[in-house]
Parts: C-alpha cells; sequence; structure tokens
C-alpha cells in the first residue's frame, strides 16, 4: 500500500469473511461479508487492529464512519470505540484509546 497501510484479512476456513484496511493509527476501512455479520467477525478483526496498534505504540486509533450509520457505529461502541462531535461530510470520527487497562 502506498501510505504504509496494513490488510487484514479474516477467513473462515478457506473463505474470506472480512478485512480491514489500517493507515498509522487510523482504520481506514472495516468490511464484513453481510452473511457473517453477527458471528464475531467484526469483533475479531477490530480487536487484532487494537493489538497491533498497541504493539506498534499507538495512544489513540480514529476511523470515520458514515454518520447515519448506527449499526457500524453500534459495532465500534462495543469494542471500546467512542463518539465525537466531530462530523464532516457526513462522517463522524470515533476514537479509541489505547491505555493498559
Amino acid at each position: 500500500m502506498d501510505q504504509g497501510g496494513v490488510l487484514h484479512i479474516a477467513y473462515r476456513g478457506s473463505e474470506a469473511v472480512g478485512f480491514t484496511v489500517v493507515v498509522g493509527a487510523e482504520l481506514v476501512y472495516l468490511a464484513v461479508d453481510p452473511h457473517s455479520w453477527g458471528s464475531g467477525v467484526g469483533s475479531a478483526l477490530l480487536a487484532h487492529v487494537d493489538a497491533e496498534a498497541r504493539v506498534a505504540g499507538f495512544s489513540e486509533l480514529e476511523l470515520w464512519v458514515i454518520a447515519g450509520n448506527e449499526r457500524a457505529i453500534a459495532v465500534y461502541e462495543r469494542a471500546g470505540w467512542t463518539r465525537t462531535s466531530n462530523v464532516k461530510n457526513g462522517e463522524r470520527r470515533l476514537v479509541r484509546q489505547l491505555t493498559d487497562d
């Protein structure tokens, strides 16, 4: 990836069921096959991104999500992400503080 991004792919058997793209401390993309929604794939990918960011020394992650995508926002919030008041071009910024709990 041109900007030093990292692609993480989740597999169930030999089938790819989801992926993330992370550039620096920003989660740029998270996608899960609709047939796998509710199965924990998204949560597992988010946990992996969290762990990798901690190893890389980041103290915070950020992402932008379509402001009205409450399903996705709920997934992020269950994983410890927090909505901010920052909304730009129809997208809301969420952050994940990476502290040693």
